[in-house]
C-alpha cells in the first residue's frame, strides 16, 4: 500500500489554514476590545496601589490588581482576572492586618519599596513576574506581604524601650503567677513551691536572682541545676534581665532574632543606625541558582530527602561535593545489588535439576 492522499492531505492542510485565517480575523476584529479592557485595567490596578488603611478595600479590585501586576493588563482583558486565584476566608482580614503595619513600619521598608501596603503588595507581584518565580495568586502575595511587614516590625522596634518595657511587665506576670499558692500545695503542706523563681536559681538579699558575667548564679543545694542551654534556663534568665532593666539575649527574643540579620543604614552625621527590613522577599541571595542545572536535577534525585528548590539554594561548591557522595554512595549500592545478584544466580545453579519427563515415565 501507498503512503496517504496527497489530496486529503492538501484538503486537511487547506481546512486548517482556513481555521486559522478565520481565528486571527476574530482575533484582529476584538483586538480593539481588548486594548481598551487592558488600558482600564491598568487605571484601575494603578489607583489601587494608591490605596491607603484610611479606606476600604474590596477585595475583587485588589484581586483584579493582582493580577494586572502578576500577569499584565492584556492577560486581564483576554482572560479575566482568574488568575489571581481563591481566597481564604480569612484573606482580607489578614491583608488588612499586614497593610497597616506595613505603612505603620513605613520608615523600615526595603529599598525600592513604596510607603503604602499595596504598592508594595504591587512591588512583589511585578518583582515574581520579573523572575518567573512565586507567588502566583494573590492567597500568598497576601502571606508575603504579611511576613515582610513583621521583619520591617521587627527591624523598627527591636530597640525601642516601650517594647522592653512591655516585655518586663509580662516577665514580672509570669514570676508572680509562680508564687501563687494552690489549695493543693496548702494539702500536702508544700508551700515552700510557691517560689516566685526556680528552686536551682540562687536569689539575692531582695529575693532577685544573682547575675554574673551575663549568666545566672546556680543553687544546687536543693538539687541539680539544668544546662545552660536548656529551655528553663534560657526562660529564667530572659525574665532575670528583664526585670534588671536589661536586654533579653536575641535567641529568646523574637523580634531581636528576626532582626539580627537585618541591613543597617546611618541616618546622622553621628553614625547611629536604625534597622531596616531585609531586602526582598524575593531577593534571592547571590548563590542561590534562578534556574536548574543538570547537577542540581541529579543531586535532588539521588539525595533522600532533599527537593530541587532545596538544593538550587547551596553553593555550587558545596553542590558538588554533596554530588560526588551520593554518586559515590549510589555507585556502591549498585555495586551491592549485582553481588546479592549474583549470589542469587550462583545458588541457582547449584540447586539440583529436575529429571526430564521420558526418564520420569521409565521410572513409572
Amino acid at each position: 500500500m501507498g503512503g496517504p492522499d496527497p489530496a486529503v492531505i492538501a484538503g486537511l492542510e487547506a481546512t486548517r489554514a482556513e481555521r486559522f485565517e478565520r481565528f486571527a480575523a476574530v482575533r484582529a476584529a476584538r483586538q480593539p476590545v481588548f486594548d481598551l479592557i487592558a488600558s482600564q485595567s491598568a487605571r484601575r490596578s494603578a489607583e489601587v496601589a494608591a490605596w491607603s488603611v484610611d479606606r476600604g478595600w474590596p477585595m475583587n479590585r485588589v484581586r483584579e490588581a493582582w493580577a494586572v501586576w502578576r500577569y499584565g493588563p492584556m492577560h486581564v482583558a483576554e482572560h479575566s482576572w482568574a488568575a489571581a486565584g481563591r481566597l481564604e476566608p480569612d484573606d482580607g482580614e489578614r491583608l488588612r492586618r499586614a497593610g497597616a503595619r506595613y505603612e505603620r513600619q513605613a520608615a523600615a521598608c526595603p529599598s525600592g519599596y513604596p510607603a503604602l501596603a499595596l504598592g508594595a503588595l504591587e512591588q512583589i507581584a511585578r518583582t515574581a513576574a520579573a523572575r518567573d518565580a512565586r507567588p502566583l495568586t494573590l492567597h500568598y502575595g497576601i502571606r508575603a506581604l504579611d511576613q515582610l511587614s513583621r521583619r520591617m516590625r521587627a527591624s523598627a522596634t527591636t530597640d525601642d524601650p516601650r517594647r522592653r518595657e512591655r516585655q518586663a511587665k509580662r516577665a514580672r506576670k509570669r514570676v508572680e503567677q509562680r508564687a501563687v499558692v494552690t489549695p493543693e500545695m496548702e494539702a500536702i503542706g508544700a508551700l515552700w513551691l510557691a517560689s516566685r523563681w526556680p528552686l536551682w536559681v540562687a536569689l539575692d538579699d531582695a529575693g532577685e536572682p544573682l547575675i554574673v558575667d551575663g549568666e545566672l548564679v546556680l543553687d544546687t543545694s536543693t538539687g541539680s541545676a539544668p544546662e545552660r542551654s536548656d529551655p528553663d534556663y534560657l526562660d529564667a534568665l530572659r525574665d532575670a534581665y528583664l526585670l534588671a532593666g536589661l536586654w533579653p539575649r536575641a535567641e529568646r527574643d523574637g523580634r531581636s532574632t528576626m532582626a539580627r540579620d537585618d541591613e543597617r543604614a546611618p541616618v546622622d552625621d553621628n553614625q547611629s543606625v536604625r534597622r531596616r527590613a531585609r531586602p526582598g522577599p524575593y531577593g534571592l541571595p547571590i548563590d542561590w541558582r534562578e534556574k536548574s542545572e543538570p547537577e542540581d536535577v541529579e543531586l535532588a534525585r539521588l539525595h533522600p530527602w532533599m527537593s530541587l528548590g532545596d538544593v538550587q539554594r547551596l553553593t555550587v561548591d558545596e553542590r558538588d561535593r554533596r554530588l560526588e557522595e551520593h554518586r559515590a554512595l549510589a555507585r556502591d549500592a549498585a555495586a551491592e545489588r549485582d553481588a546479592a545478584w549474583q549470589r542469587i544466580r550462583e545458588g541457582l545453579t547449584r540447586l539440583p535439576t529436575a529429571p526430564d519427563d521420558e526418564e520420569g515415565q521409565r521410572d513409572d
